[in-house]
């Protein structure tokens, strides 16, 4: 950064928050540039004629990660969908984030991917 600051003269401010906070933040002009682990929130950034350039600089890995026990036997179901379906099946005790960010979104779409039958409240 301290390179970017003397070739454009300029002074660079970070503030680190989530996805859904950086595309307020954006939204609102009070950024000039986002960097957001949300790729859907970050279109429809970008489709609503909010930002000039779009570009991918990394990607995420998402990981569930549960107790050895395993009591909904997701290890062994064969991917994240139907590992969530399991976990709501059996309505096995399930974490989230919950703080809108990049990976919060992204868990939510895995959940709404899931079949209905499948969702319950303690697995959301």
């Amino acid at each position: 950064m301290p390179a970017f600051e003397r070739a454009g003269k300029c002074s660079v401010k970070t503030v680190a928050v989530g996805s859904g906070q950086a595309i307020d933040l954006g939204a609102r002009g009070q950024a000039d540039v986002l960097l957001v682990h949300s790729p859907d929130a970050g279109q429809t950034f970008m489709n609503q004629g909010r930002g000039a350039s779009r570009l991918a600089v990394m990607h995420n890995d998402f990981v569930l990660v549960g107790p050895p026990a395993d009591q909904a036997k997701a290890a062994g179901a064969g991917g994240i969908e139907p590992a969530l379906q399991a976990i709501a099946r059996t309505k096995a005790a399930f974490a989230s984030r919950a703080d809108e960010s990049g990976p919060h979104a992204k868990e939510l779409k895995l959940w709404k991917q899931a079949p209905r039958s499948a969702w319950t409240s303690t697995a959301r």
